[in-house]
Protein backbone atom coordinates (compact mmCIF):
# COMPACT_ATOMS: atom_id res chain seq x y z
CA UNK A 1 0.00 0.00 0.00
CA UNK A 2 1.62 3.62 -0.85
CA UNK A 3 2.03 5.91 1.74
CA UNK A 4 0.57 9.26 1.43
CA UNK A 5 2.50 12.24 2.68
CA UNK A 6 1.30 13.80 5.75
CA UNK A 7 1.41 17.57 3.48
CA UNK A 8 -0.95 15.95 1.75
CA UNK A 9 -3.79 15.37 4.40
CA UNK A 10 -3.06 18.13 7.42
CA UNK A 11 -1.61 21.56 6.41
CA UNK A 12 -0.31 22.43 10.00
CA UNK A 13 0.35 26.10 10.89
CA UNK A 14 2.06 27.22 14.06
CA UNK A 15 1.70 30.80 14.68
CA UNK A 16 2.26 32.70 18.26
CA UNK A 17 0.66 35.54 19.45
CA UNK A 18 0.80 36.94 22.86
CA UNK A 19 -2.05 36.58 24.58
CA UNK A 20 -3.10 39.05 27.76
CA UNK A 21 -5.22 38.41 30.98
CA UNK A 22 -8.49 39.45 30.60
CA UNK A 23 -9.36 39.83 34.10
CA UNK A 24 -9.87 42.98 35.25
CA UNK A 25 -6.78 44.86 37.09
CA UNK A 26 -4.34 41.57 36.57
CA UNK A 27 -1.73 43.06 35.62
CA UNK A 28 -2.29 46.10 38.54
CA UNK A 29 -0.36 45.66 42.23
CA UNK A 30 -2.08 47.26 45.36
CA UNK A 31 0.55 49.03 47.75
CA UNK A 32 -0.90 49.35 51.12
CA UNK A 33 0.21 52.40 53.37
CA UNK A 34 -0.83 53.47 56.90
CA UNK A 35 -3.29 56.50 56.88
CA UNK A 36 -0.02 58.35 58.84
CA UNK A 37 2.52 57.95 56.08
CA UNK A 38 2.42 61.61 54.71
CA UNK A 39 1.12 62.36 51.29
CA UNK A 40 -0.37 65.35 48.71
CA UNK A 41 -1.97 63.25 46.89
CA UNK A 42 -4.59 63.77 48.96
CA UNK A 43 -5.09 59.81 49.93
CA UNK A 44 -6.72 59.57 53.61
CA UNK A 45 -9.53 57.67 55.07
CA UNK A 46 -12.05 59.31 53.08
CA UNK A 47 -9.67 58.96 49.49
CA UNK A 48 -8.57 55.41 50.23
CA UNK A 49 -7.38 54.59 46.55
CA UNK A 50 -5.26 56.40 44.22
CA UNK A 51 -3.79 55.24 40.95
CA UNK A 52 -0.34 55.90 39.48
CA UNK A 53 0.64 55.20 36.22
CA UNK A 54 4.46 56.06 36.75
CA UNK A 55 7.54 56.70 39.06
CA UNK A 56 6.85 60.38 38.72
CA UNK A 57 3.43 60.12 39.81
CA UNK A 58 4.13 59.29 42.67
CA UNK A 59 6.91 61.60 43.57
CA UNK A 60 4.47 64.47 42.79
CA UNK A 61 2.32 62.95 46.02
CA UNK A 62 4.64 61.66 47.94
CA UNK A 63 8.51 62.99 49.07
CA UNK A 64 11.31 60.62 47.84
CA UNK A 65 12.40 59.62 51.04
CA UNK A 66 9.26 58.09 52.08
CA UNK A 67 8.38 54.34 52.12
CA UNK A 68 5.62 54.68 49.99
CA UNK A 69 7.84 56.42 47.39
CA UNK A 70 10.65 53.80 47.94
CA UNK A 71 8.68 50.60 47.18
CA UNK A 72 7.22 52.37 44.14
CA UNK A 73 9.94 52.91 42.67
CA UNK A 74 11.09 49.14 43.17
CA UNK A 75 7.73 48.53 41.73
CA UNK A 76 8.06 50.33 38.84
CA UNK A 77 11.68 49.62 38.22
CA UNK A 78 10.74 45.84 37.13
CA UNK A 79 11.29 44.54 34.01
CA UNK A 80 8.75 44.48 31.86
CA UNK A 81 7.88 47.89 33.69
CA UNK A 82 3.98 47.30 35.27
CA UNK A 83 1.83 49.92 33.79
CA UNK A 84 -0.15 50.93 36.97
CA UNK A 85 -0.21 50.85 40.51
CA UNK A 86 -2.64 51.42 43.38
CA UNK A 87 -1.83 53.01 46.44
CA UNK A 88 -4.71 52.07 49.04
CA UNK A 89 -4.73 54.01 52.61
CA UNK A 90 -5.77 51.46 55.51
CA UNK A 91 -6.19 52.89 59.35
CA UNK A 92 -2.89 52.62 61.12
CA UNK A 93 -5.11 51.83 64.34
CA UNK A 94 -8.21 50.59 63.35
CA UNK A 95 -11.18 49.82 65.27
CA UNK A 96 -11.45 46.71 62.73
CA UNK A 97 -9.57 43.85 61.92
CA UNK A 98 -6.97 43.63 59.20
CA UNK A 99 -10.02 42.42 56.76
CA UNK A 100 -12.19 44.97 57.17
CA UNK A 101 -9.35 47.74 56.46
CA UNK A 102 -9.23 45.75 52.93
CA UNK A 103 -12.58 45.28 52.81
CA UNK A 104 -13.08 49.26 53.16
CA UNK A 105 -10.01 49.86 50.26
CA UNK A 106 -11.57 47.26 47.81
CA UNK A 107 -15.14 48.86 48.24
CA UNK A 108 -13.57 52.02 47.16
CA UNK A 109 -11.28 50.34 44.10
CA UNK A 110 -11.10 46.37 43.18
CA UNK A 111 -9.01 47.33 40.07
CA UNK A 112 -6.03 45.40 41.09
CA UNK A 113 -4.87 41.91 41.44
CA UNK A 114 -2.05 41.55 44.46
CA UNK A 115 -1.70 43.62 47.27
CA UNK A 116 1.85 44.47 49.49
CA UNK A 117 2.52 46.41 52.01
CA UNK A 118 5.05 49.63 52.60
CA UNK A 119 7.91 49.48 55.31
CA UNK A 120 5.96 51.44 58.00
CA UNK A 121 2.72 49.49 57.39
CA UNK A 122 4.14 45.97 57.59
CA UNK A 123 2.64 43.76 59.69
CA UNK A 124 4.23 41.86 62.61
CA UNK A 125 5.46 38.41 62.47
CA UNK A 126 2.26 37.42 64.25
CA UNK A 127 1.22 34.41 62.45
CA UNK A 128 -2.45 35.19 63.09
CA UNK A 129 -1.97 38.80 61.31
CA UNK A 130 -0.86 37.29 58.15
CA UNK A 131 -2.86 34.25 57.87
CA UNK A 132 -5.94 37.02 58.16
CA UNK A 133 -4.33 38.86 55.36
CA UNK A 134 -3.43 36.02 53.25
CA UNK A 135 -7.45 34.30 53.95
CA UNK A 136 -8.66 37.82 52.57
CA UNK A 137 -6.77 37.29 50.01
CA UNK A 138 -8.15 33.46 49.23
CA UNK A 139 -11.45 34.83 49.60
CA UNK A 140 -11.35 37.39 46.76
CA UNK A 141 -8.68 35.64 43.95
CA UNK A 142 -6.48 38.47 45.27
CA UNK A 143 -2.88 37.59 45.26
CA UNK A 144 -1.05 38.64 48.74
CA UNK A 145 2.95 39.12 48.69
CA UNK A 146 4.94 39.70 51.86
CA UNK A 147 8.23 38.57 53.17
CA UNK A 148 9.72 37.90 57.09
CA UNK A 149 12.90 37.89 58.31
CA UNK A 150 12.70 35.08 60.87
CA UNK A 151 15.54 32.52 61.38
CA UNK A 152 12.63 29.79 61.09
CA UNK A 153 11.57 30.68 57.78
CA UNK A 154 15.26 30.01 56.57
CA UNK A 155 15.60 27.00 58.49
CA UNK A 156 13.72 24.28 56.71
CA UNK A 157 10.96 26.67 55.71
CA UNK A 158 9.41 26.79 59.01
CA UNK A 159 7.63 29.91 60.51
CA UNK A 160 5.08 32.39 58.86
CA UNK A 161 5.68 30.63 55.04
CA UNK A 162 5.19 26.81 56.80
CA UNK A 163 1.83 28.22 58.85
CA UNK A 164 0.81 29.79 55.55
CA UNK A 165 1.14 26.51 54.25
CA UNK A 166 -0.29 24.33 56.45
CA UNK A 167 -3.79 25.76 56.25
CA UNK A 168 -3.29 25.22 52.61
CA UNK A 169 -3.53 28.73 50.97
CA UNK A 170 -2.83 28.94 47.60
CA UNK A 171 -3.11 32.78 46.85
CA UNK A 172 -0.02 33.88 49.26
CA UNK A 173 3.73 34.37 47.79
CA UNK A 174 5.68 34.62 51.20
CA UNK A 175 9.58 34.81 50.83
CA UNK A 176 12.76 35.29 53.53
CA UNK A 177 14.28 38.94 53.04
CA UNK A 178 17.15 39.93 55.75
CA UNK A 179 15.49 43.63 56.03
CA UNK A 180 11.80 42.66 55.45
CA UNK A 181 11.32 44.28 59.54
CA UNK A 182 13.40 46.94 59.64
CA UNK A 183 11.45 49.21 58.92
CA UNK A 184 12.21 52.93 58.03
CA UNK A 185 15.42 52.71 57.91
CA UNK A 186 16.21 49.76 55.82
CA UNK A 187 13.03 49.70 53.91
CA UNK A 188 11.58 46.46 52.03
CA UNK A 189 9.19 45.94 48.76
CA UNK A 190 8.80 43.08 47.62
CA UNK A 191 8.76 44.01 43.63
Amino acid sequence: MPTIPINNVVNVAISRETQFPTAPGFGTALLVIPDTATNTGGLNLSNRVGTYTSIESVAAHFAGTSETYKAAQAYFSQNPRPTRLKIGVRDATPPGTLADELNIISAADDDWYAFFFTAEARISDDVATYIAAAAWAESRTKLFVTATNEAAALAGGGGIPLALKTVGFDRTCTFYHQDADLGLSAPFSPY
